[in-house]
């Protein structure tokens, strides 16, 4: 059979690679791994350049390629670190290329250590665990970003991280007897720093530095394809949101922006001349049984923004000024039949807002020892990080209108600024770092 180049593999569709990896095993072993479970495509394709790349199978062009960039002097396998400095220094390499170089040097790492070990991770999961003593399970960074990580998203299948080294990238989460499992799919490419990043069951929508918005389509066989770029606003995007009909946005040109989603199709309906400064982060929620949203908005004007949007028509229902800095973070939400905004700011307070019938209620202000980089909650915890050294997330359980501090903890981060969570784990992006922690309930 004639030999292939890491080309042509990181081409194969999954029967292709199902072919080849039993052509290969049988004629070395008279033995397949593929019959003892289900492998991804991914770990199809880690298995086949693991077989190809031991028996000589590589292109002689590629096999040097390799030795050349992932071995020393000593014929010993690199460190990622050695690899990192070595790319920086080749300045001429896309970051298409660098993607290219991790993945092969991950697979090929493994060949050194003479064992196949998937590039998943797993852990299991226990009810009696809590939120109050969270543990870190497992640092993501086996397809890892080439600069700080600066938002996470997520929806019931995927997490997408966006990145300053101007890329997306999108994991699939799985639920295999309640063990939450992460898979890498795919690596979105832009043309410009990503700020900020949100994701529906359709659509991805990326928020750029050079001013511009794109929006990829989710096909059903989980491909990603670009369908949209805004280019409306004239600052950058700080801040995305995103339900399943409107998109929101907020940028450094001081306006808040806002589409309508219709079949791939999609209506700038309006600017909001929101802000006397930097709009840095937007939310939007459906009131309860009734067609009509809520958009927050938070700025570098020390205000917190409400609008009340119903059809096209939008009315500023409440201007909350109770900051005294930068708003650096908001979220607004419902449940228990009540709406929320919790903002998080530079003045080192995080405040909480009940409202119904546009009046505004400040039921709590937390106060902290720390500028607030970012803020999240969910029907049972609110959870924020901190713009500073002291590398702390905390974690608030919220029981009716109470918010009790349950867990402060620490991570290898110097700074966090993004966190997903749901019930069985949580994801923080590393602000200073390129690659996201994993935590589960200890």
């Amino acid at each position: 059979m004639n030999k292939f180049s890491l080309e042509d593999i990181f081409s194969f569709d999954e029967n292709k690679l199902n072919f080849m990896i039993e052509y290969k095993y049988n004629r070395r072993e008279n033995y397949s791994p593929l019959k003892e479970r289900n492998f991804t495509i991914l770990e199809k394709r880690n298995i086949l350049i693991l077989l190809i790349y031991n028996n000589q199978d590589l292109i002689e062009d590629d096999i040097k390629y390799i030795k050349s960039e992932f071995y020393d002097k000593n014929n010993t396998i690199v460190s990622v670190d050695y690899l990192k400095n070595s790319i920086n220094k080749k300045i001429q390499k896309s970051t298409e290329e660098k993607i290219k170089l991790f993945m092969t040097y991950n697979i090929i790492k493994r060949s050194s250590d003479k064992r196949f070990s998937p590039l998943i991770m797993k852990n299991i999961l226990s009810s009696t665990f809590s939120w109050k003593t969270p543990k870190l399970s497992k640092i993501l960074n086996e397809y890892s970003h080439f600069a700080p990580i600066l938002s996470l998203a997520m929806n019931e299948k995927f997490i997408v991280s966006a990145s300053i080294d101007s890329t997306i990238n999108v994991w699939k989460i799985y639920n295999i007897n309640n063990v939450p499992t992460f898979e890498f799919m795919k690596n979105l490419l832009h043309p410009s720093s990503i700020y900020c990043v949100a994701i529906n069951n359709d659509y991805i929508v990326s928020g750029l530095e050079n001013c511009t918005i794109k929006v990829w389509k989710i096909e059903q066989n989980d491909t990603f394809k670009l369908i949209k770029t805004f280019r409306d606003h004239e600052g950058t995007i700080m801040s995305v949101a995103i339900s399943n009909q409107y998109i929101v946005s907020g940028s450094s040109d001081r306006t808040v922006k806002v589409w309508k989603i219709c079949n791939n199709n999609f209506e700038l309906l309006i600017s909001l001349q929101a802000h006397n400064n930097i709009v840095y982060s937007v939310g939007i929620s459906k009131v309860l049984n009734i067609e009509k949203y809520y958009i927050v908005s938070g700025s570098a004007d020390k205000t917190v923004k409400v609008w009340e949007m119903e059809d096209t028509t939008f009315s500023l229902i409440g201007i909350l000024a109770q900051h005294t800095n930068i708003v650096t973070s908001v979220a607004i939400g419902n449940f228990n039949n009540t709406q929320y905004i919790i903002s998080g700011s530079i003045d080192k307070t995080i405040k909480i807002w009940k409202f119904n019938d546009n009046n505004f209620n400040c039921i709590l202000s937390l106060n902290n020892n720390d500028e607030i980089a970012y803020v999240m909650f969910n029907k049972n915890y609110l959870v924020s990080c901190f713009d500073s050294y002291t590398k702390s997330i905390k974690i608030w359980q919220i029981v009716g209108d109470k918010f009790n501090l349950i867990s402060t903890f620490s991570t290898k981060s110097k700074y966090t600024n993004s966190i997903l969570m749901n019930d069985n784990f949580m994801i923080t992006s590393s602000g200073d770092e390129n690659y996201m922690s994993y935590w589960v309930k200890g």
